[in-house]
């Protein structure tokens, strides 16, 4: 079995602008007055390799704790990106996830999500810290939180090629938030 790792290390992934970067913290030490070590995060949770649960645009919208698991576990679908007119391919074979590769040189266009959106994909994740960039930004946001689509963000998909594999990326579960921390992986069927 070929297992890639395609998260980014939390206290080195890129950070979007205006991010405080993460701080871990050691609150005891073994040897140092303590048995254990233990440590505090503190981290914006959308740093790193996360989700964004629909609550992040969506003011009544899920959170993190309410998205069924399956949605981040299963057979997906990876593009590479070459352009925005890279073609979408379809759900098919139960694979209702689909991850873009290249999406820091080509973001999603709020076009392009609503077609993400009538083809019936499920979750859709991005290699780049955000899934759509500038004038598309929200919009991109908008339109997959508010079909209830979560977004997988800050995936590191160098090296990966396009094609069908079994995607594990679970959320942490923190009850009513609007993103959770993940680590992803992509199993080669």
């Amino acid at each position: 079995m070929v297992i890639h790792d395609i998260s980014s290390d939390l206290l080195r992934a890129r950070l979007y602008p205006g991010t405080v970067p993460p701080l871990l913290t050691a609150v005891s030490d073994i040897g140092k007055g303590s048995q254990y070590k233990v440590s505090s995060l503190c981290a914006d949770l959308h740093t790193g390799t996360h989700i964004d649960a629909p609550r992040h645009c969506i003011p009544d919208g899920k959170c993190i704790g309410e998205l069924p698991l399956d949605r981040f576990l299963g057979k997906c679908i990876v593009v590479e990106r070459n352009g925005h007119d890279t073609p979408l391919p379809a759900p098919d074979n139960g694979t209702g996830i689909v991850l873009f590769k290249n999406c820091r040189e080509f973001p999603l266009t709020e076009t392009e999500c609503r077609d993400i959106v009538a083809a019936g994909f499920v979750t859709v994740g991005c290699d780049d810290i955000t899934i759509g960039a500038g004038e598309w930004e929200y919009a991109v946001h908008r339109t997959l939180l508010a079909a209830g689509i979560p977004v997988i963000e800050g995936l590191c998909l160098k090296g990966i090629a396009g094609g069908v594999y079994f995607l594990s990326a679970l959320p942490v579960k923190i009850g009513t938030a609007e993103a959770s921390f993940c680590r992803a992986v992509l199993v080669e069927l």
